[in-house]
């Protein structure tokens, strides 16, 4: 299998068609996301509706709409807001993402080889996801507008860094030691 020149890489599922450019920014169109992962210790005992409410930023109204809809389960399935929660359930809320924007700049690849690519990237671009920012990165960009720089690989090369960034100001960038 061949190494992607982005070892490491997980899917984003970036494309052009989930980009709108407008007035000097880059927005993302607004997504359906997921979060999930096992109970955390302090919610044991307590309500499902009570610790996600504690720890989401929505209104009671929309989280007992989620509810409703089924975008919250646990276990893989829909769960009344009144359940008991236990060690060891997994849990599963899915929700419409909503990206900041960031400045209506191009990420450039300056240079490219089989063990690196190097990039240009806007000032107001995260490189990968993080926060609010999931597909609105110099990742996701990539992933959209350049897709043959992403190829699959295997688990075991995950810790391996073959994207290098580097920023400057023409002839006076600095030494370049950072």
């Amino acid at each position: 299998m061949p190494l992607s020149r982005v070892a490491g890489f997980l899917p984003i599922g970036a494309s052009t068609t989930c980009f709108m450019r407008e007035r000097g920014y880059r927005f993302v169109v607004p997504y359906l996301d997921s979060s999930s992962g096992l109970v955390r210790e302090h919610w044991i005992g307590r309500r499902i509706d009570e610790s996600l409410g504690s720890e989401l930023p929505v209104s009671p109204q929309t989280l007992a709409d989620m509810f409703r809809a089924g975008r919250i389960r646990l276990d893989g399935q829909p769960v009344a807001q009144s359940h008991i929660l236990r060690r060891q359930e997994r849990y599963q809320v899915d929700f419409h993402r909503h990206e900041p924007e960031v400045l209506d700049e191009d990420v450039e690849v300056l240079h490219e080889t089989e063990q690196m690519v190097a990039v240009l990237k806007p000032a107001s671009l995260p490189v990968h996801p993080a926060g609010r920012f999931r597909k609105n990165t110099v990742l996701g960009v990539l992933e959209a507008t350049r897709p043959d720089l992403f190829s699959p690989v295997e688990r075991a090369l995950r810790g391996v860094h073959r994207l290098v960034f580097g920023s400057g100001s023409g002839s006076g960038s600095g030494s370049g030691s950072g």
